[in-house]
Order: C-alpha cells, then structure tokens, then sequence
C-alpha cells in the first residue's frame, strides 16, 4: 500500500514538473519575443530572459535588436 501512495506522489510530482518545464520559453539576449493568445492577438512582448508562458499562449515569433548606442 504504502508503494502505491509513494509511486503516486512521484507520478504527480513528475506530471507537474513535466508541464512546467514545457511552458518555459527563453529569449535570447539582445532579442524580444512577442506572444500570441489564442485568438491570434498580441498578448505581451517578453526582454532577454526566461519566461512561464501562461495558458494558451504561444510565442509568435523573435526579434533581434541592436542595443548600442551613437
């Protein structure tokens, strides 16, 4: 029984941390990246970094800038 229950909690835990490995999105440095929701429109323009993308939310697509300055 108590395999069971340990083989359970271990099944969950890897689930949870299963999903939460897949919504992780990194932006490269000197790039933005700008996500889409599921109707299609802008949701949230995301720096250099790593990002939780939330529930149907997409990464659209990456642009690259230019941080120097003259």
């Amino acid at each position: 029984m108590t395999l069971i229950i340990v083989s359970a909690i271990i099944l969950a835990v890897s689930g949870v941390a299963l999903y939460w490995y897949k919504r992780i999105f990194i932006v490269a440095k000197d790039s933005v990246s700008i996500t889409i929701n599921h109707d299609g429109f802008i949701k949230r323009v995301l720096p250099a970094g790593r990002h939780i993308l939330q529930p149907f939310e997409k990464v659209g697509f990456t642009v690259e800038v230019n941080g120097e300055k003259q």
